[in-house]
C-alpha cells in the first residue's frame, strides 16, 4: 500500500513540475542578454491584442513586453520594442491560431512559423533584430 501511494504522490509531483513548464524562461534570457529589459505594464499594447484576440484573451495568454533603451544599441531615437504572448500552453496557441483570421494572418502555420517557440508568440516588433533574438529560442 505505501509503494501505491508514493507511486501515486511521484507522479502528481511530476505533473505538477511539468504543467509549469513554458518557453518564456528561455526567451526572456535571450532578450535579456540583447540588452532588452521587460516591462512592467504592457497597457499601451493591449489594445492590439484585443484587436486580435478578442477582450478575453487575458483568460488564456499573458501580454509580456521587452523595451531596448534608444541608444543602446548604436542607434539614436524611440526605444526598440517586442511584444510577446505567452500562452497557457502550445495546444492553446494552436486552438486559438485557428480561431482567430487575425492572429493566423500573424502567425500562418504554428508548427512552420519563425514567430512561434513553444507556447509564446512573437507578436508585435519594431527591431528587425527581434527575430534573430527569437529564433534562438525555438
Amino acid at each position: 500500500m505505501k509503494k501505491i501511494l508514493l507511486s501515486i504522490s511521484l507522479v502528481l509531483v511530476s505533473l505538477f513540475l511539468f504543467a509549469g513548464c513554458t518557453s518564456f524562461t528561455g526567451i526572456r534570457t535571450a532578450f535579456e542578454r540583447e540588452g532588452y529589459l521587460l516591462k512592467d505594464s504592457a497597457e499601451q499594447y493591449r489594445r492590439d491584442a484585443v484587436d486580435v484576440l478578442g477582450a478575453d484573451f487575458e483568460d488564456f495568454c499573458t501580454l509580456r513586453v521587452f523595451a531596448k533603451p534608444a541608444g543602446e544599441d548604436g542607434k539614436s531615437g524611440r526605444d526598440d520594442v517586442v511584444v510577446i504572448l505567452e500562452f497557457s500552453t502550445r495546444a492553446v496557441l494552436v486552438e486559438r491560431t485557428e480561431k482567430s483570421p487575425g492572429l493566423r494572418l500573424v502567425v500562418g502555420d504554428c508548427t512552420t512559423s519563425k514567430r512561434v517557440s513553444g507556447n509564446c508568440l512573437l507578436f508585435l516588433f519594431t527591431d528587425e533584430d527581434a527575430q534573430s533574438v527569437f529564433a534562438k529560442t525555438r
